[in-house]
């Protein structure tokens, strides 16, 4: 009968250790869980991030661009009007010619 009563109370403080065991880990999986929604929401908004840096750079290249062919249509000589042509007219200005 000791022996039983024994057994009894070893096995179900097994089961209590195992059922704190268990909720330990579900807590942690659920911890495990929230911080992989944030690490999930985080990716999202640097994917848009980046999204909208390349649409920036795509709209400053076609700026770049843009002024390039403004600057090009602008070239006298072929120099570049801001350039080698307005320092000739300056070069000319000054000796008179």
């Amino acid at each position: 009968q000791k022996r039983a009563d024994t057994d009894l109370e070893r096995a179900g403080a097994a089961e209590r250790d195992g059922a704190r065991a268990v909720a330990a880990i579900e807590a942690e999986q659920a911890e495990l869980e929230r911080r992989r929604a944030a690490a999930d929401q985080e990716l999202g908004r640097r994917k848009l991030a980046r999204k909208a840096a390349e649409r920036a750079a795509a709209v400053a290249r076609r700026r770049v661009g843009d002024a390039q062919a403004a600057v090009e249509a602008t070239d006298t000589d072929g120099e570049i009007a801001t350039g080698r042509a307005d320092r000739k007219r300056v070069r000319g200005a000054q000796s008179g010619a």
